[in-house]
């Protein structure tokens, strides 16, 4: 039972891998240089009001574009460079990818459940629960 217990958290910790990967410290900061530079315009915690785009839809194959957008500006939104270093760059793609919508999703949490015997595992992109029945 405890191989098989070890074997379901190693698959769920591989479902959550792309969020778990990523440091928390750089999510942090990222989420404190978004609240001071981009919230305004973008939304409170990433929730757009629809008049600026939504950045949770970014996928993590838009980093270039991102960094071109951030650092140069685009239409309404002015450029940042001087302003973010390399380093909070990073950071901010951090805090923004660790709230990025799964395809499909509507913005709702996807979880995955694997239950084994009376052990119930629960894993979102950001994180694991283990119940107990």
């Amino acid at each position: 039972m405890t191989r098989t217990l070890l074997a379901a958290a190693c698959v769920l910790l591989g479902l959550g891998a792309v969020a778990l990967a990523q440091d928390p410290a750089a999510i942090d900061a990222g989420e404190q240089l978004y609240d001071e530079h981009c919230a305004s315009c973008h939304g409170e915690k990433l929730r757009s009001t629809g008049a600026m785009p939504d950045l949770r839809e970014l996928r993590a194959d838009a980093r270039a574009r991102f960094d071109q957008m951030v650092m140069n500006g685009r239409g309404q939104m002015p450029p940042w460079q001087g302003v973010l270093s390399k380093e909070g760059l990073d950071q901010l793609w951090a805090y923004v990818r660790s709230r990025a919508r799964q395809p499909g999703d509507g913005g709702r949490t996807t979880y995955s459940a694997l239950t084994i015997s009376s052990v119930i595992f629960l894993a979102s992109p950001n994180s694991i629960m283990v119940l107990s029945r």
